[in-house]
């Protein structure tokens, strides 16, 4: 890490909290042998504290890569398959299981191409805050109440957070163990990550918007009081996106892509996870981009209260990361023009 690049990184982590509105805003490129940079801007919340290089920052759907390279650990272990059918895997289930599902595949639950509907119904959600169970028991019915309609729409790209989920309750039979039990093991401990954890961060608050209706978060919002357990979405959807953890441990994640797998799975796992089906939007947690020119690969990720990118160069020479402490729609479609300051 150079003084320039240093100072570089810092400057825009300053223009990104300014231009995007929010409170707190964190920055950081890393390099395939490693290098990273990183910069923190702001306050933690209106009137509180500076924000710290070692604190916490939730980054939403930007967790399903990890997930799925997870899974991909997992097969090439010998403990899980490409090319499975769904339902082959939930063979305790069986009963429950709509036809239909013995067609779409583990890779069409990870590009949202299965005919899984989106969410939990907001019933499922509002009661998911309240539910102190097991997360292999609330994840269990999840995929009973998903499974048990068939498959619509098979091949048509609807996001899912819901098919996410349900692949987590997969992961749970598959190993035997609750899925972010395996996700320690696996991923974070050979990484060297030691802030991981789940729902909003202890110290940033995040922020939403005074207008929630459907996908559109507009208007200024409160900060959201980590103490409150609305202040993230119920834990049954954590293999969907409820992780946080510092720049520099999402850094020694987001290397593992740029590098080849690095120690936790092959070049070709990481190959397979990056590709986009013919007519869709996504790879598995990963998306192509068009208006970003330079750009190979990008992710966002949102809980309505955060919004964190992370952009991949064209010639793979790094990877540029934007947090920022605020869910607004406007901050969601700007941050990628942002962040790919950041590769400059």
């Amino acid at each position: 890490m150079t003084a320039q690049a240093q100072t570089s990184v810092q400057d825009i982590a300053d223009s990104a909290r300014q231009t995007l509105g929010s409170t707190a805003a964190g920055a950081a490129v890393v390099t395939p042998d490693g290098e990273t940079t990183i910069a923190v801007s702001g306050l933690r919340r209106p009137g509180g504290g500076p924000v710290q290089l070692t604190d916490r920052w939730h980054i939403g759907s930007t967790f399903k890569s990890i997930h799925t390279l997870l899974y991909a650990r997992l097969v090439e272990q010998g403990r899980a398959e490409w090319g499975t059918p769904v339902a082959d895997l939930f063979p305790d289930l069986k009963a429950d299981v709509a036809p239909g599902w013995d067609g779409p595949t583990v890779e069409e639950m990870y590009t949202c191409q299965a005919g899984m509907r989106g969410n939990p119904s907001i019933r499922e959600m509002f009661a998911g805050w309240k539910d102190n169970r097991p997360l292999i028991e609330q994840r269990t019915d999840a995929a009973v109440k998903a499974l048990a309609v068939p498959p619509k729409n098979r091949g048509s790209f609807v996001y899912s957070n819901l098919g996410y989920t349900v692949m987590g309750a997969a992961i749970d039979r598959i190993t035997g163990k609750p899925f972010e039990e395996v996700l320690q093991e696996e991923i974070f401990a050979p990484l060297g990550v030691t802030s991981a954890g789940w729902g909003a961060p202890p110290d940033i608050w995040g922020k939403g918007g005074l207008i929630m209706f459907g996908g559109l978060i507009a208007g200024p919002g409160k900060p959201a009081d980590p103490a409150d357990p609305q202040s993230d979405n119920p834990a049954l959807i954590t293999p969907a996106g409820r992780l946080h953890l510092t720049l520099a441990d999402w850094a020694k994640i987001q290397h593992v892509f740029l590098a080849g797998g690095a120690d936790i799975v092959s070049p070709e796992s990481i190959e397979r996870l990056f590709v986009i089906p013919e007519g869709n939007h996504m790879s598995m947690g990963w998306a192509a981009s068009k208006a970003l020119p330079g750009v190979f690969r990008t992710q966002q990720g949102s809980n309505g209260r955060w919004v964190a990118t992370a952009l991949i160069a064209e010639d793979r020479s790094r990877t540029a990361m934007l947090i920022v402490n605020d869910g607004r729609t406007r901050t969601l479609s700007r941050s990628p023009k942002v962040t790919a300051r950041l590769l400059g």
